[in-house]
């Protein structure tokens, strides 16, 4: 569940356990659980200004840390890991919390934005930030092939039973 506290200030959300990645070599042949991590590491590279991400103007300003986050790691994407954003953390494996500089009624719908799907640090190191053509996530469906406007997917055999609709 979503916890919005603090007079809309603060943001906090309970990530479910038991949930994973597609396999991919940067994982090294290893099951890779999503972390609330991942999605800090997403917020922490939409702030980067060389990363040009859309949405980005969606947090300025409303997300404490965010506008002046780029000139602390020196928009170096290396440093993403060591460098805390003072208005998005993990203060656990599951746990998500965004501070927020006011109220903002529509932060649960930004939040759902693709820009914002986590991203492991291992993904990003493995491809050194550059995610242009990369589709790791969660979901049912796995990326087999991208060429030009034709996407091959598959079933994720990994996938989550319990978010299978069954009809009953």
């Amino acid at each position: 569940m979503t916890a919005i506290t603090e007079k809309g200030k603060l943001v906090r959300i309970k990530i479910k356990k038991g949930i994973y990645y597609h396999s991919h070599p940067a994982f090294q042949n290893e099951k890779r659980e999503l972390h609330a991590d991942d999605f800090v590491i997403q917020f922490k590279r939409l702030a980067l200004n060389s990363l040009k991400g859309p949405g980005k103007s969606l947090f300025h300003g409303l997300i404490e840390g965010f506008d002046r986050y780029s000139e602390l790691v020196e928009d170096n994407w290396m440093r993403l890991k060591e460098t805390p954003l003072s208005g998005v953390s993990a203060p656990d494996q599951y746990t998500l919390e965004i501070r927020l500089t006011k109220s903002e009624p529509n932060i649960v719908y930004y939040l759902a934005l693709n820009f914002l799907a986590p991203v492991p640090w291992e993904l990003m190191q493995y491809q050194k930030n550059n995610l242009d053509y990369v589709l790791i996530g969660t979901g049912p469906y796995v990326l087999k092939n991208f060429e030009g406007k034709f996407i091959d997917m598959e079933k994720f055999p990994g996938y989550r039973p319990d978010s299978i609709v069954t009809g009953k």
